[in-house]
């Protein structure tokens, strides 16, 4: 059991590491951990990785990712503050 358990999060974190994206949040909903799930440019991503976004994303909100990165910018739509996640 605890094999699988490890095997899930190696495959969670590759999925992680490999997305890309640069753009506005269409949708965002947050599960019963507080991990968001965010649509930007038509596609899903699930976030979280250990990274606490403590419920800051909004949809109008920006957000970059780039492959093999852990770091998350979100540039508040109202606003322009810029938050970083992750690792810097």
């Amino acid at each position: 059991m605890i094999a699988f358990a490890i095997v899930a999060i190696n495959i969670s974190s590759k999925k992680y590491l490999g997305y890309k994206f640069n753009g506005e949040v269409i949708h965002v909903e947050y599960n019963n951990k507080g991990y968001p799930e965010v649509t930007v440019n038509g596609e899903q991503y699930m976030l979280g990785m250990g990274v606490n976004f403590d419920h800051m994303i909004e949809e109008g909100d920006s957000l970059k990712k780039d492959s093999g990165d852990t770091k998350v910018i979100l540039v508040k739509a109202r606003s322009g503050k810029v938050i970083i996640f992750g690792r810097k």
